[in-house]
């Protein structure tokens, strides 16, 4: 058990230092994603309230805690969007290269999760890194304060959004088995957890049977039931249900992949030179 907790710490030491092997490119790239996806956001949002004649009213959002929820929201869909590692391993399979992992003392799976959380882990340092600098001012000018047990309680649930957006690429990258390409699947799945997560729309702003059925989805953990439980806080009962809930889509998720890649290898067949 040891031997395979270092194999794996291996992974995420790798992944982390590849990650910022270009440090300053990196961190450019993830102020520039961040800051005009949250600043985007929240401007439209504005712009939505500030058209109206009348006062208007967004779910259970007031106009000030709306555009509070977008930026906390936008700020976590950036650290739980989808990397490179899950998609590289339909190229992996197409190139034939994923047959080293078949004689390998590590799986597959395994592999493409850690060195995926290596590369959200990297992301993640540099997001606080960016807030601290530039978010920091904003929140004390406009007087936002929030909950440091929120804040803690938030973060088992966008680590189970991480790892849950990573199985779910991963799960599409597996299609390569039968398909020459999944970067269209790739597309469409980002473009459609950018409304599914929350982080365009709340929940409570939709009708309530889309309400209610995002709520049981593995979506709102890439940005909505945290954003919520930082901005606005949840019961009890109400927390445990989202941890229980987050805890089931990871074990389907890990079940559908290991059942997908059994079955894809089957059939898979590599040919050197």
């Amino acid at each position: 058990m040891k031997e395979l907790i270092r194999k794996y710490l291996a992974v995420l030491r790798a992944g982390i230092s590849s990650a910022l092997e270009y440090r300053f490119n990196f961190l450019f790239q993830l102020f520039i994603t961040v800051s005009i996806g949250v600043v985007v956001q929240v401007f439209l949002w504005n712009a939505v309230y500030e058209s109206s004649t009348s006062p208007i009213q967004i779910g259970n959002f007031t106009h000030f805690s709306l555009l509070v929820y977008i930026a906390i929201a936008g700020i976590i869909s950036s650290i739980t969007k989808s990397g490179k590692a899950e998609r590289s391993a339909s190229d992996e399979i197409r190139l034939g290269t994923i047959s080293k992992y078949i004689v390998k003392p590590i799986s597959h799976i395994g592999y493409v999760i850690f060195s995926s959380v290596a590369e959200r882990t990297a992301t993640f340092v540099g997001t606080i890194l960016i807030l601290l600098l530039f978010g920091t001012p904003f929140f004390l000018y406009y007087s936002v304060s929030f909950s440091i047990v929120n804040v803690l309680l938030a973060f088992p649930l966008i680590l189970i959004g991480i790892v849950a957006n990573i199985l779910m690429g991963l799960l599409l990258s597996y299609l390569a088995f039968w398909v020459d390409e999944t970067w269209t699947f790739h597309v469409i799945k980002d473009i459609s957890t950018w409304f599914l997560s929350g982080s365009l729309v709340p929940y409570s702003a939709l009708p309530k049977v889309f309400e209610t059925m995002f709520n049981y989805l593995p979506f709102q953990f890439l940005a909505s039931t945290p954003a919520l439980i930082i901005t606005q806080g949840v019961t009890p009962h109400q927390y445990l249900f989202y941890l229980a809930l987050g805890v089931v889509w990871l074990v389907v998720l890990w079940g559908l992949n290991m059942l997908l890649f059994r079955v894809g290898i089957r059939y898979f067949a590599a040919f050197g030179n």
